[in-house]
């Protein structure tokens, strides 16, 4: 889920950016992936982009994530790796750093296509063709912007009928952000443990030059049933296979189940921009949240 962040000018520009990396790319297909558990202990210490298989379907998420939930997102760290070399807008997103910014999001079950090769379906959609839980890309998308920019600089959020992993969002005065997901990869170290990363190739159009630039979003989900909740305050810590501090009290009192997770959100350069040579493939900015997930009272 989750990217991953963030003037429609530079600084609607920027956070538009990052706000769609929430949730929601150069494709590497790596002799020998790295593990997402591998590259998350490496944060900050990133030097490259992530060796994601491109893979065009869906992500799936575990069962656990289907709902919609009330997302608190905390900005908790943000670095600029390559000296002199950032994005737009860095140093304006610092008045988000640890300021809660709470949105709905919705995972759902759908029935996946099996796409066709030459009039046929591939071989590898023949296991595909079943239903399987995923995010829901325009409702977070719409929910995600409305909550940064505000209700009246969203007018839409739109999928590409005939590019699924291309997403449209259009601001007021017809400005335009084209997300393109053009990989990803998952992992399930423990049946209460996601992972999950994401690339994307972003392109801001306005009436200026078009901006261009690369994000990864990688995510590390831990469900806490009611009650693992109720055990965490009772034994004063938190579950111990999240790695996830919780808030014993808090956990006490809503008995609810609770998706924590730590996202971390990557931005790289376009080949396009001046300063790509500067940077030599490393990210120019890293954005860490922590991300608290609790079941939506449904509507009556």
């Amino acid at each position: 889920m989750f990217h991953f962040i963030l003037s429609i000018a530079a600084h609607t520009c920027v956070r538009l950016l990052l706000v769609f990396v929430l949730f929601l790319g150069f494709m590497v297909l790596p002799a020998q992936a790295e593990s997402l558990t591998d590259r998350l202990n490496a944060y900050p210490d990133w030097h490259s982009k992530p060796e994601l298989n491109p893979n065009f379907e869906e992500v799936a998420y575990p069962g656990w994530m289907s709902g919609t939930w009330i997302c608190e997102s905390t900005l908790i760290d943000m670095v600029a790796p390559v000296p002199k070399v950032t994005t737009p807008g860095f140093e304006g997103n610092r008045k988000y750093l640890n300021e809660p910014v709470r949105f709905d999001v919705r995972f759902g079950p759908t029935k996946t296509k099996a796409k066709r090769t030459f009039g046929m379906p591939t071989i590898m959609n023949f296991s595909s063709s079943q239903e399987k839980v995923v995010v829901d890309r325009v409702f977070n998308g719409l929910s995600i912007a409305r909550a940064y920019l505000g209700d009246g600089v969203v007018q839409s959020v739109k999928i590409n009928p005939n590019l699924p992993n291309e997403q449209l969002t259009t601001l007021k005065d017809g400005l335009q952000l084209v997300s393109v997901t053009t990989g990803h990869q998952s992992e399930r170290p423990a049946p209460n443990l996601f992972l999950t990363s994401e690339f994307f190739q972003q392109i801001f159009r306005s009436s200026d030059q078009p901006f261009l630039n690369q994000v990864e979003t990688t995510t590390k989900y831990s469900y806490l049933p009611a009650s693992d909740l109720t055990a965490a305050n009772s034994n004063g810590n938190s579950n111990a296979n999240s790695n996830i501090e919780v808030d014993p009290v808090e956990a006490d009192r809503n008995k609810v189940p609770t998706i924590v997770a730590d996202q971390y959100t990557a931005i790289y350069l376009s080949p396009q921009d001046p300063n790509y040579f500067e940077a030599i493939g490393a990210p120019v900015a890293l954005y860490r949240y922590r991300l608290k997930l609790t079941p939506a009272k449904p509507s009556i």
